[in-house]
């Protein structure tokens, strides 16, 4: 049985990140944008695909994880590089932060607990968020102070549970 498939989709999300950011720095952002879709896409299904046959592992989880922070964060960063996001997609990562925090010091006798389907929702309503700012879209205060707040509260709930 190959236990390898559900972590090489993890994986491939940093390849098209790479070439988002790629597209960046040549000044293609429509063609930056949809890799940035497709890398934040595949966090929905690398996880069933682990669960579908039977190859979740901590060391998969744990490297999903990371590869949503690298690409949440990296995309936030490069977009306002580059001045296709306002300032204010900053707000976004209030979750990313306080997980990386989290993380950081938490102690290793424990395990990693889950952020739960409200973890999940944000990272789903963060590159949602990314995309409502890239294209313009009204309601940015709206979207980004809510995504924010959601995040902010899901960090916290993590650190409560560490």
């Amino acid at each position: 049985m190959r236990t390898w498939i559900a972590n090489a989709v993890t994986v491939s999300r940093l390849g098209f990140f790479a070439a988002c950011i790629w597209f960046l720095g040549t000044g293609r952002p429509g063609v930056a944008i949809l890799f940035f879709v497709v890398a934040w896409g595949l966090d929905a299904i690398d996880g069933a695909i682990a669960r579908r046959l039977g190859q979740a592992t901590i060391l998969g989880s744990q490297l999903d994880k990371a590869i949503d922070r690298i690409i949440i964060i990296g995309s936030v960063v490069f977009l306002l590089r580059y001045e296709y996001l306002p300032t204010m997609a900053v707000f976004l990562l209030v979750k990313d932060v306080g997980l990386s925090i989290a993380l950081s010091v938490k102690p290793t006798s424990k395990p990693f607990p889950s952020a739960g389907n409200l973890g999940k929702i944000t990272s789903l309503l963060q590159g949602a968020g990314i995309l409502w700012l890239f294209f313009g879209l009204p309601g940015q205060v709206a979207i980004v102070t809510g995504i924010g707040l959601l995040g902010g509260y899901v960090a916290v709930d993590y650190l409560r549970k560490l």
